[in-house]
C-alpha cells in the first residue's frame, strides 16, 4: 500500500474556504446593513407622515371646537325661525284677527312713496288655492309723470320696501311686480304698476 500527502493541496482547499467564508459574512452583512437602512427609511417617512397627518388632525379639531358653538347657536336659531314659520298661520289667525289686516295695510300705506298712488287692493285666499302660481294680494296703482325729475324706479323701490315689512315678510313666499308699464294719458304720462304677494 502506499499513502501519499499533499500538504500543498490541503492548505490551498483551506485558504479557499475560509476566503468565501470571510465573503459570505461580507455579504450577509451587506445585506443585514441595507435591510436596517432601508427599514430605518421606512420607519421614519412613516413616522413623518403620521406627525403631519396628527398635526393636521389637531388644526382641524381645534377649528371645529372654536366654530363648533356658533354653529349650534345658528342651528337653534334656524330650528326657532323654522318653528315659528311653520305656526305662523296660528300666530296671525288673519281672517279671526282684523287687527292683522289694519298693520298690513298701514305698512302698504306708510312705505307708499310720494308720487306712486294706489288705486285697488285686492284679496281671495281661495283664488290663490284653486290656481297654482296666483298672487293672494294685489295692489294695483299708478304714477302720473310731469317732470324728468320724478323717479321711474319708485314700484321697484315700494317693492324693495313691502319685501322686508314685518307684517308680509314671513307670511308670503314672494312679491313680485306683475305690471309696469309707461303710456301717454292726456297731457302726461302715466306709469301703472301691480303688486303680487305670493302664498
Amino acid at each position: 500500500m502506499r499513502y501519499s500527502l499533499n500538504f500543498l493541496s490541503t492548505t490551498a482547499d483551506r485558504q479557499r474556504k475560509i476566503h468565501y467564508q470571510r465573503v459570505s459574512s461580507l455579504l450577509y452583512g451587506l445585506i443585514w446593513l441595507v435591510t436596517v437602512v432601508i427599514f430605518l427609511n421606512v420607519y421614519g417617512s412613516l413616522s413623518y407622515i403620521t406627525g403631519v397627518f396628527q398635526r393636521q388632525y389637531r388644526s382641524v379639531g381645534q377649528q371645529i371646537n372654536s366654530i363648533e358653538p356658533r354653529v349650534m347657536f345658528l342651528e337653534n336659531r334656524v330650528a326657532a325661525r323654522s318653528r315659528a314659520l311653520k305656526n305662523m298661520p296660528l300666530y296671525l289667525q288673519e281672517k279671526q284677527r282684523p287687527i292683522i289686516w289694519y298693520a298690513r295695510l298701514s305698512e302698504i300705506a306708510n312705505l307708499l312713496p310720494s308720487d306712486l298712488v294706489i288705486s285697488r287692493i285686492s284679496y281671495d285666499s281661495e283664488r290663490a288655492v284653486k290656481a297654482k302660481d296666483t298672487p293672494e294680494i294685489l295692489i294695483d296703482g299708478y304714477m302720473v309723470i310731469k317732470d324728468k325729475a320724478q323717479d321711474i324706479f319708485a314700484v321697484d323701490d315700494y317693492r324693495a320696501a313691502l319685501s322686508d315689512a314685518v307684517t308680509t315678510r314671513d307670511a308670503y313666499s314672494r312679491l313680485v311686480v306683475k305690471n309696469n308699464r309707461i303710456y301717454k294719458d292726456a297731457d302726461h304720462m302715466r306709469l301703472t304698476y301691480t303688486l303680487g304677494y305670493y302664498p
